[in-house]
């Protein structure tokens, strides 16, 4: 079984603690899992741009979707989820 983690972050976060958060769950022994990582193009909130981390790359457990909705903390799942679902049809 694939286990997916799935997560979001807000634009000041991408190059600081985002990346350690991404190193950390990819020293896992676990195998069988991705990371998943949802980007809106701007935050809602404070109108940020978000930029797709160029380290990204060195992590091949992790894949960015960017464009998604702002949904607020719910970005971290509910993209994923109908990814997901979508695939599955």
């Amino acid at each position: 079984m694939k286990v997916i983690v799935t997560l979001t972050t807000v634009p000041d976060r991408i190059n600081t603690s985002l990346q350690a958060t991404i190193k950390s769950l990819s020293a896992s022994d676990y195998s069988a899992y991705e990371i998943h990582l949802n980007l809106p193009d701007t935050q809602k909130t404070t109108g940020a741009k978000y930029e797709s981390p160029q380290w990204a790359q060195s992590y091949p457990k992790l894949k960015v979707f960017t464009g998604v909705e702002d949904l607020g903390p719910k970005t971290k799942i509910i993209p994923t989820l109908l990814r997901i679902e979508r695939s599955e049809e």
